[in-house]
């Protein structure tokens, strides 16, 4: 094998999100987010809040060692938006929103164009 891909989560430090600032964003709390807005990045210790995450860090661990000592790994932390928080967070930064997706559109279609 010389290649490991891992589909992680946003559990590996789900417990920064019972504390503020992180609360806030959870809980869309859109007026009470700071600016400049903090950031959870993969640099942070993990900080898991039930077994799940824990097992997810584990598996990050592996990816780590393995692109370490054998060939290369991709870790993929893949975050959610609750349901009940879509719409705030649309109307929100819908200008943003519409920007990125003509951009990963226009992408596509330049990508296929070349192939």
């Amino acid at each position: 094998m010389k290649r490991f891909i891992f589909g992680s989560s946003g559990t590996v430090q789900r417990a920064a999100e019972k504390y503020e600032p992180i609360k806030s964003m959870v809980e869309a709390r859109l007026d009470d987010i700071p600016d400049p807005r903090p950031v959870v990045s993969h640099l942070d210790p993990p900080w898991p809040d039930a077994m799940y995450g824990v097992g997810k860090t584990a598996i990050e661990a592996m990816a780590r060692l393995f692109a370490e000592t054998h060939g290369s790994a991709i870790v993929v932390r893949i975050g959610r938006v609750r349901a009940k928080n879509r719409q705030r967070i649309r109307e929100r930064y819908q200008s943003t929103s519409a920007t990125v997706t003509s951009s990963r559109c226009s992408k596509s279609a330049t990508m296929r164009q070349a192939t």
